[in-house]
């Protein structure tokens, strides 16, 4: 089946967000990524993408370098459950 990619605007991983100490959001081909602070720390942040979160990670700088990895895994993830 041929797949066609909508028009998406914007640019892929530029992070958005008034508190970067709290959290941040991009876009992933029209898709959101968040990156948020866990509850219980003060260093670690989570990456979330369509449902899915990663483990937590030290540093926002550290967990917005590892989104695209994060982003491959979940759609590998999803590509095995069909």
């Amino acid at each position: 089946m041929k797949v066609k990619q909508r028009n998406t605007e914007g640019k892929n991983f530029v992070w958005e967000g008034e508190n970067p100490t709290v959290g941040q959001v991009c876009f992933f081909q029209g898709q959101h990524v968040m990156v948020m602070k866990t509850e219980d720390s003060n260093e670690e942040y989570t990456l979330v993408f369509l449902g899915f979160e990663s483990e937590p990670i030290i540093g926002i700088d550290s967990a917005k370098e590892k989104a695209p990895d994060f982003i491959k895994s979940v759609l590998d993830k999803m590509k095995e459950s069909v």
